[in-house]
């Protein structure tokens, strides 16, 4: 066993003020080559057919301890499950504990591979106190875990790790948070996870934007109204409920540090000249000094065991996770097999284990000509997939898709080439097996000089989003004119004439230039309704002969073509039943006279009458922002949910684009009548039997509420009047709940 890592913790713990103890090692198992390089290192073929040794990355994750046992073992349990292909991993635990239990579960814990330091500290009489409601924190623990993670810190760059991850112990992991982490390249970055500090009230995040917990973006010395401060607090929620990265303020409990900040000074050491509460304030706060911006990523939220009431959902959170893991290592691993390639060892099946029957008859069927390509060009390629997210799954159905970029380097006909790709995987349940059914490539190029998500720019009108981290950035020639730009209003009509269609285009008028409207065979007058009311208007209106809402996606891509062939400016893309508030007519026209966005954000309220809107579980696409103005990019690689229903109206990847969401709000009437609740419901009931592309209890809750006589709690006041959004209802304890992340809903 090598003793590298050994001798120079007992040094540094022979030199640690506090003590003076020796560390005790439970492990140090490592996959070392030798002693004369801090790295680990192992033997991956280069592209000139031989061998070369390529260092891992090596990571301290780190944790100062003083946790009860129930909740360690889930912590400690959550770091055994973490993917850590092509890292070299050791641990180190600071044994603050005051249970006996507790510190045997340290030092039996045993991860497969890395060396287990830990770390003894001084005892103390004082009791940390917590319970049930909340945690209570003195002045001089807050300082005292201040120092651990200063220890930590010491440790990592006096034994030349690349990072450095300081985790909680009340935090339970998701398997890929490491390596997602790492292929971000930040230097300081935390995954999110979120909290209710107090029983029953909202979920908030770890991080915020500005001082002590400012979870809404001010320019320096603007003075806001509550109502502007929500607003922009419930804007900045909401975009940490998209996967990506983003750019924050303060962070803390979760975060991964480079060795370049940690050579750099960065520390937990308190400021005298700063009031904040909490040494991760203050770590903040001399980072940002040290020219070192904070991000948080959101791609795989972890779970917070804030007290012993929330251990309920870790078996949840983790059954999810591990169906998520199987997932996501099925399309890395068919990606990276099929496109890894040695033109004298091919087989052409070296992806064949991870493909669904109908992929694995396709490379059966190629795999002659395969074989025979790369020899014939002497190919030897390796290929990488990174940055996968999960942006779709059904588990009932037994379907997922997986956005990630794939990185394709190597030699054809002794030519050396370095290919980036975007690719979207199906992966399939055959049997109890995940497999690969089918992926789409698109070649992407990846520039430097893009401004990406991380500029905050705000204002009144609209809140900046930018692309999350995971998106590909795609390199066009950008069209975007911030003066003189034409706005045209897209519209997919049937049947409109007696509901609201003669309001919504009367108010649409007002500040469109254009208009564009595609109609599904009407048989009413909703075609003389259009002409009317867009008298005087350029209206291209189109009307197919026999209606096609049984497979919406081709509807909405024949809304899309016929569109885009008008070579729009900005795009409004509205439903008959949806208008946008007063204020619009003025202030539309100020978003798209701008160069700096390609599309917003809006709020849209569904109206369960004319006066109120709906808010309960199943309700509540007001606290989300959908992006319904688009900068028409004609370079742009747009793609499209293809799923006959809830397919959306827009391609789903407008938002790799930067974005920015805006204050004004949207009312939706089509729930507005019963008449229109009860047609709808019996739509979705016919054409989604099995709750394949929705919720089946969503649907069912459209037909069990009557509005009048009287007002249930769970439906808003009139939108012109709206002050703090009303909370949603927590499930009763006991209730089987999964995670409630947007952008992945689960469907049972």
């Amino acid at each position: 066993m090598p003793s590298g890592i050994i001798e120079r913790a007992k040094a540094f713990t022979a030199a640690w003020s506090a003590g003076g103890f020796d560390p005790i090692l439970v492990s140090a198992e490592r996959r070392s080559q030798g002693e004369a390089s801090p790295n680990n290192r192992k033997l991956a073929h280069d592209t000139s057919g031989g061998w070369s040794l390529v260092a891992q990355i090596r990571v301290l994750i780190g944790s100062p301890v003083r946790q009860k046992p129930a909740i360690l073992r889930e912590f400690l349990s959550s770091l055994l499950e973490l993917v850590t292909d092509g890292m070299d991993v050791d641990f180190t635990f600071i044994d603050d504990n005051d249970m006996e239990e507790s510190s045997q579960l340290l030092h039996r814990f045993r991860p497969s591979r890395g060396a287990v330091t830990i770390l003894p500290a001084a005892r103390v009489s004082q009791e940390y106190k917590r319970n049930d409601i909340t945690h209570y924190w003195r002045e001089d623990l807050i300082w005292r875990v201040a120092a651990h993670k200063e220890n930590m810190i010491d440790l990592a760059k006096q034994n030349a790790y690349d990072y450095l991850f300081l985790v909680d112990s009340d935090v339970v992991l998701h398997p890929w948070t490491l390596l997602r982490l790492l292929e971000t390249g930040k230097d300081i970055i935390s995954e999110i996870f979120w909290t209710r500090w107090q029983p029953g009230s909202p979920e908030l995040p770890q991080v915020w934007l500005t001082d002590q917990y400012t979870l809404f973006a001010r320019h320096r010395g603007e003075t806001l109204t509550s109502e502007e401060i929500e607003r922009r607090t419930q804007a900045f929620l909401a975009q940490l409920r998209q996967p990506g990265v983003y750019r924050v303020g303060g962070l803390g409990a979760c975060t991964l540090i480079s060795r370049r900040a940690i050579t750099a000074g960065v520390s937990f050491k308190e400021l005298y000249n700063v009031s904040f509460w909490g040494e991760d304030r203050h770590f903040c706060i001399r980072a940002v000094a040290l020219g070192f911006d904070l991000f948080v990523d959101t791609t795989y939220p972890a779970y917070h065991v804030y007290r012993d009431a929330d251990l309920t959902g870790v078996s949840v959170f983790k059954e999810w996770t591990r169906l998520q893991t199987a997932i996501l290592a099925v399309a890395k691993r068919a990606i990276e097999a099929y496109g890894t390639t040695h033109y004298e060892t091919i087989t052409g099946l070296e992806a064949l284990p991870w493909l669904a029957p109908k992929l694995r008859e396709k490379l059966l069927a190629e795999q002659q000509a395969n074989v025979s390509s790369a020899k014939k060009a002497h190919l030897i390629s390796t290929a990488k997939a990174s940055n996968l997210v999960i942006c779709d799954l059904d588990e009932t159905a037994g379907f997922a898709r997986v956005r990630c970029q794939i990185t394709s380097s190597g030699v054809e006909n002794g030519i050396e080439f370095n290919d980036k790709f975007m690719a979207e995987v199906t992966v399939e349940k055959v049997d109890s097996h995940w497999l690969v059914g089918d992926v789409a490539f698109e070649p992407i190029k990846v520039t430097s000089d893009d401004p990406g998500p991380e500029s905050g720019a705000s204002s009144t009108d609209s809140h900046a989003l930018g692309r999350g981290q995971n998106a590909p950035i795609v390199v066009i020639r950008r069209r975007a004119r911030s003066k003189g730009n034409r706005l045209t209003l897209s519209m997919l009509v049937r049947n409109e004439a007696d509901r609201y269609l003669r309001r919504v285009l009367s108010h649409a008028r007002c500040y469109i230039d254009e208009a564009v409207i595609l109609d599904d065979a009407s048989d009413d007058d909703t075609v003389e309704v259009c002409r009317e009311i867009l008298e005087g208007i350029p209206l291209k209106l189109v009307s197919n002969r026999e209606p096609g809402f049984y497979n919406e996606v081709q509807l909405r891509k024949q809304q899309w073509s016929l569109t885009v062939e008008t070579n729009p400016d900005w795009v409004l893309f509205l439903d008959a039943d949806e208008i946008f508030e007063e204020r619009a007519k003025e202030q539309l026209r100020s978003l798209i006279e701008q160069a700096e966005y390609d599309y917003f954000a809006f709020r849209l309220y569904d109206f369960w009458d004319e006066e109120y809107y709906r808010e309960d579980s199943y309700w509540q696409a007001h606290k989300t922002y959908r992006p319904l103005l688009i900068r028409y990019q004609p370079e742009f690689p747009y793609v499209w949910k293809e799923t006959p229903l809830h397919c959306g109206r827009i391609p789903w990847n407008v938002t790799w684009l930067r974005g920015a969401v805006s204050e004004l709000r949207v009312k939706h009437y089509g729930w507005a009548t019963e008449r229109d609740r009860v047609w709808k419901y019996q739509r979705y009931i016919r054409l989604d039997r099995d709750g394949r592309y929705g919720i089946m209890e969503q649907y069912r809750s459209i037909v069990t509420i009557q509005v009048p006589p009287s007002r249930p709690p769970h439906l808003g006041k009139d939108m012109l009047s709206l002050g703090k959004p009303k909370r949603t209802p927590t499930p009763k304890r006991g209730t089987r709940t999964y995670p409630s992340y947007p952008w992945m809903a689960r469907r049972r």
